[in-house]
C-alpha cells in the first residue's frame, strides 16, 4: 500500500484578500455591463448617446455622425463625451499602409491611459463598435501568428494585397477579442464604471426539412437564430456570457406613424438576448435610455414603474409596440 507523502494543507489563520458581505448589504448596479447588438440603422449609437457626457467613447466605426446630428443634439442637449476615434490606416486595397498594424494596440493603450490618468472624469465606457474592433483584432492576429511561426498569412497579405486568413488566424482574432473584452470588463468593474459595447448581428440559417428530416431543395433557408456578430460558430455564446446584459436593438414603425427604437431585453426562440436584472427590466424597452436603465437597476425598481412615477407620456409609435412581443 502506498502512503501519500503530501502534507495536509494548513488551516487558514490569516484573513485572505477578499471581503465577506451579506447579499442584502451589497449595492445594486455599481457596474453594469451590456452588449447591445442589432442590424444597421436600428438605433444602437443613438442609444449609446443616452449614456451622458460622463462617458469615455471609444469609436472604431462610423457611428459618431449619429450623435452629432441636429436631431440628436436637439433631443439630447449637452451630450459631450470624451471621444477617442481609432482607425487602422488602410491603403486602397484595405490593407494597413506599409504593413503597420496599430489600431488594436491603440485601443488597449487608450483605455489604460484613461483609467490611469482621468478615471474620475467618466462613469461609462462605450465601445462603438465590435465589428470594426474584430477587424483590428484580425490584423493584430495575423501579425502575431506570423511572428510566432503559426501562419504565413501576413506575409502573403502584404505581398498580394488580399486577405485570405487561415483557420489559426481566425483563432488568433477570437482570442484577442475575448482577451480585450475580458480585460475591459474587469477594469470597469474594479473602477466602478459601466460598459456598453455595440455590435452588429449575425443570422444562423438552416435549410427547411420535410417530415422525414430530408432537406427540401429549392426552398430558401430559414433563420434559425439571431446572435451577436462575432467570429466562430459557438464563440458568440462565450462573448455573451461575459456581459450582465445582452440586448437586441430593433426598429419598428415608420412613415406617418413615426419610428420607434427599442431594445429586446429577453430573447425568444430565435433572438439571443438576456439580462441578470430580472424583474427590473421589461422584455422590450421602447425608446431606451441608458442612464434611466442604470437608475432603475440601482434602485431595484421596475423601469416601467419608474417611468409612470415621472409621468412619462408615450408617443403613438411607443403605444403601438409597448405591449407587443
Amino acid at each position: 500500500m502506498t502512503v501519500s507523502t503530501i502534507p495536509p494543507r494548513p488551516s487558514m489563520t490569516k484573513a485572505p484578500a477578499v471581503s465577506f458581505t451579506k447579499l442584502d448589504e451589497m449595492k445594486r448596479g455599481e457596474t453594469v455591463t451590456a452588449l447591445d447588438y442589432g442590424g444597421s440603422k436600428v438605433g444602437k449609437t443613438w442609444f449609446a448617446g443616452t449614456t451622458g457626457s460622463r462617458t469615455l467613447y471609444i469609436s472604431t466605426g462610423d457611428g459618431l455622425d449619429t450623435v452629432k446630428s441636429p436631431l440628436f443634439k436637439k433631443l439630447n442637449p449637452g451630450f459631450n463625451p470624451t471621444v477617442v476615434d481609432i482607425r487602422e490606416k488602410l491603403g486602397i486595397t484595405g490593407i494597413p499602409v506599409a504593413g503597420i498594424v496599430e489600431a488594436f494596440d491603440l485601443m488597449c493603450d487608450a483605455l489604460d491611459y484613461a483609467f490611469t490618468h482621468f478615471a474620475g472624469d467618466f462613469d461609462t465606457v462605450v465601445i462603438d463598435e465590435l465589428s470594426a474592433t474584430r477587424r483590428h483584432a484580425l490584423f493584430k492576429g495575423l501579425e502575431l501568428s506570423q511572428q510566432m511561426g503559426r501562419s504565413r498569412t501576413w506575409d502573403k497579405t502584404k505581398q498580394y494585397e488580399i486577405i485570405l486568413p487561415a483557420g489559426q488566424d481566425f483563432g488568433a482574432e477570437m482570442s484577442l477579442i475575448e482577451q480585450f473584452l475580458s480585460g475591459t470588463i474587469s477594469m470597469c468593474e474594479r473602477n466602478g464604471k459601466h460598459l456598453l459595447v455595440l455590435a452588429h448581428q449575425r443570422y444562423l440559417l438552416e435549410k427547411p426539412k420535410d417530415e422525414k428530416g430530408n432537406v427540401i431543395f429549392g426552398e430558401p433557408a430559414r433563420i434559425k437564430e439571431i446572435r451577436p456578430a462575432v467570429t466562430g460558430a459557438q464563440f458568440p455564446d462565450t462573448i455573451s456570457a461575459l456581459f450582465d446584459n445582452v440586448w437586441h436593438a430593433e426598429k419598428v414603425g415608420g412613415g406617418d406613424q413615426g419610428t420607434a427604437y427599442r431594445i429586446r431585453v429577453y430573447g425568444d426562440e430565435i433572438t439571443v438576448a438576456g439580462s441578470r436584472h430580472a424583474g427590473i427590466l421589461p422584455t422590450v424597452i421602447v425608446n431606451p435610455n441608458f442612464q434611466e436603465i442604470i437608475e432603475a437597476i440601482k434602485l431595484g425598481e421596475p423601469l416601467m414603474d419608474l417611468r409612470k412615477k415621472r409621468g412619462v407620456k408615450l408617443t403613438p409609435a411607443e403605444l403601438a409596440v409597448q405591449d407587443k412581443p
